[in-house]
C-alpha cells in the first residue's frame, strides 16, 4: 500500500522516489549503497545531497557518523524526513543542489564550521538540469581528505558521456565501481548487505544496477589537462569525450528501473 502511505503522508507519486517500506530491489540496493559509502564514516560529518525520504541520511548516522546533513528541493521529503529520522540525530533542510553554496544557509553553514568529510549522491545527479553545479558544490564543501560518493543507474540514459566529463572537471582521484547482483564468482569487492556486490567496475561484466564513483581532492575545474591522468578510472574516461562501452548498448535498452 505505498500509495496509500505517500498519500497520508504527503509526498510525491513520482516512482523514482522511495519512501523506507517494504523490500523492493531499488530501496535494498540504495541502502547498499550509503552503506559502502558510509566505511570509515565513523566521527565524521556528512552531507547526503537529494536526501529524498531520508533513510539514507539513517544509514550514514548508523555508521558512526558524529553529524549528518541531507538537503532536497522538496519541501514534502524534508519534511517527512524530520518526522521519521531526526531522533536519530540528522538534520534535514530545504535546498536546491544547484545553487550556490555561499547563498545557500544549509550550505553556507556547513561551509562555514569546516565543511564536510563525506558527500553523497545517490542516484540523484541524473534527474538535474545542471548537474555539474550540484557536484561543483560536492567538492567545494569537501575537507582535504574527503570523499564524494556519485552513483547512476545504466537504465536511465546518459547524455554523452557528461557525468563522466563532469566528475573528472572537479575531483584529481576518481574510482569506478559498480553494484550488482551477488555471484559466488565475484571478487574484489565490499558486501554492505548480502543481496549485492560493490566491485570494481568492468564493462566486460556487463550492465550493472548502479554506477558507483568515489571521488577525492578536488580541484579548480579550469585546471583539467587532457593529458593528466584521472587515477583508477579505465581509459576511455580519460579521453577528451569520454563515451563508456557500457553505455552504446544503454541507448538500446528498455530503460527498465532498479
Amino acid at each position: 500500500m505505498d500509495w496509500l502511505h505517500r498519500r497520508l503522508h504527503r509526498l510525491p507519486m513520482s516512482p523514482r522516489l522511495l519512501v523506507p517500506r517494504g523490500r523492493s530491489q531499488r530501496l535494498e540496493a540504495h541502502r547498499a549503497l550509503y552503506r559502502w559509502a558510509a566505511r570509515g564514516a565513523g566521527g565524521q560529518r556528512a552531507l547526503d545531497l537529494g536526501c529524498g525520504t531520508g533513510y539514507g541520511c539513517d544509514e550514514l548516522m548508523l555508521a558512526g557518523a558524529e553529524e549528518v546533513v541531507g538537503i532536497d528541493v522538496d519541501p514534502r521529503c524534508v519534511r517527512y524526513a524530520r518526522r521519521r529520522f531526526s531522533k536519530a540525530g540528522a538534520l534535514f533542510e530545504v535546498c536546491d543542489l544547484t545553487g550556490k553554496p555561499d547563498v545557500l544557509p544549509p550550505l553556507q553553514r556547513l561551509g562555514a564550521e569546516g565543511g564536510v568529510d563525506l558527500a553523497v549522491c545517490i542516484d540523484v545527479l541524473q534527474e538535474l538540469e545542471e548537474p555539474d553545479k550540484a557536484v561543483a558544490t560536492a567538492a567545494r564543501l569537501l575537507n582535504q581528505g574527503g570523499r564524494f560518493i556519485a552513483t547512476f543507474s545504466p537504465s536511465r540514459r546518459l547524455r554523452d558521456g557528461e557525468w563522466w566529463q563532469c566528475l573528472i572537471s572537479h575531483f584529481r582521484q576518481v574510482e569506478a565501481w559498480s553494484l550488482r547482483e551477488s555471484t559466488t564468482s565475484a571478487t574484489n569487492h565490499h558486501r554492505p548487505q548480502g543481496r549485492f556486490v560493490i566491485e570494481r567496475y568492468d564493462s566486460d561484466r556487463g550492465e550493472p544496477l548502479y554506477l558507483v564513483f568515489s571521488c577525492r581532492d578536488p580541484r579548480d575545474p579550469r585546471s583539467l589537462a587532457a593529458s593528466e591522468e584521472i587515477a583508477g578510472l579505465p581509459s576511455w574516461l580519460a579521453t577528451e569525450n569520454p563515451v563508456p562501452p557500457l553505455f552504446s548498448r544503454v541507448g538500446r535498452s528498455s530503460g527498465r528501473e532498479h
